[in-house]
């Protein structure tokens, strides 16, 4: 087994196994976070729910110089990063009672859970400041709600509240008491019965929200992705990417068309994006406790700016420089929270 205190920080990052059996998540991040620890002493491991034990931890240890995963008996870290993939393998009895273990042992756990979009904005709209930077949203479970909303709004976003990437999302346009015109990722539009796109919102759990025209270049819409992380009390901004999405997409995101660009290119008013990270992470921290990383999903139609999503996992930013910032600064949070739990 190794000694815990042969590496400072000493962080498990926990995660779940696919369907072949084989451990599931960002390899790539997970691999890149062992090799920045050790070089300053510190190491991590990989741990699913189901290799959690009473007294030790069954895990995976990655050895840089020969590329390759070993598997070893680990003791309980200083702290767990939290980097399970999906929904489903989060809300397992088994995961939560491994949580329930890290909370009894005093063990911190970030970040601890994915986020609900309708909690979410919940949270966000108790701060009077954020109001004017968040699209009206409201959850799709009410007929005479949906029929109000749409016929206000004209075009509303639909979109799954347990998804992300854009998966799932589709957008309405109000034509008459009884018409939408529907269009989901990649699909012509056409025109739908009201009773028939009611029908879909049953399907699984929607929030309805309302479609901000934004920004275009060459009549392509474009937004903001915000990677934060939160360092010595305050919440550090460690890159903005901007994602340009394909004529007449309904999403930005690079997984269905969309295209990472320069933020060179467009004007962007730093004030506002630090006002928005530092006020959602202290909103977030207070419903949830330790936030230590998230990313904000932001639009802009003017010169107004607006919170479309939050994401508690981040994925990988196709730009190599907000991913060195994000591994960095990603490091030191370890570095910070391992050092304040020990002093306690």
């Amino acid at each position: 087994m190794i000694e815990k205190n042969t590496f400072k920080p000493f962080v498990g990052i926990l995660t779940s196994m696919n369907t072949n059996n084989r451990i599931d998540g960002n390899k790539a991040l997970f691999q890149k976070i062992q090799q920045t620890l050790l070089t300053q002493r510190g190491a991590s491991f990989l741990f699913t729910p189901s290799s959690f034990k009473e007294n030790e931890i069954d895990g995976i240890f990655y050895l840089p110089q020969k590329k390759k995963w070993v598997k070893i008996s680990c003791p309980y870290p200083n702290l767990v990063y939290n980097r399970i993939p999906n929904r489903k393998d989060e809300e397992t009895p088994i995961t939560k009672q491994v949580v329930r273990t890290l909370q009894d042992r005093e063990i911190p756990l970030f970040n601890s859970h994915f986020f609900h979009k309708h909690d979410i904005y919940q949270i966000l709209k108790r701060n009077n400041k954020l109001l004017p930077h968040l699209p009206k949203t409201i959850l799709g479970n009410q007929w005479q709600t949906f029929l109000h909303f749409l016929s206000t709004y004209k075009k509303v976003y639909a979109k799954p509240t347990k998804q992300a990437k854009g998966t799932g999302i589709f957008l309405l346009t109000y034509v008459s008491e009884e018409k939408v015109i529907y269009q989901a990722i990649d699909s012509t539009p056409f025109l739908m019965n009201i009773a028939h796109a009611w029908e879909m919102l049953q399907v699984d759990e929607y929030i309805l929200q309302e479609a901000i025209t934004c920004n275009t270049i060459n009549n392509r819409r474009y937004d903001l992705r915000i990677l934060v992380h939160y360092l010595k009390g305050a919440f550090v901004i460690s890159g903005i990417g901007v994602r340009l999405g394909k004529e007449d997409s309904i999403t930005t995101h690079v997984l269905h068309g969309g295209e990472v660009i320069s933020n060179s290119i467009i004007p962007i008013h730093q004030e506002t994006i630090q006002f928005l990270a530092t006020t959602c992470g202290s909103l977030l921290q207070q419903a949830y406790g330790a936030i230590y990383e998230f990313s904000l999903d932001i639009g802009i139609k003017g010169n107004q700016y607006y919170i479309f999503e939050i994401n508690s996992k981040p994925m990988t930013f196709d730009e190599p420089s907000i991913q060195e910032i994000g591994l960095k600064n990603l490091i030191q949070v370890f570095q910070e929270q391992a050092v304040y739990f020990h002093k306690k």
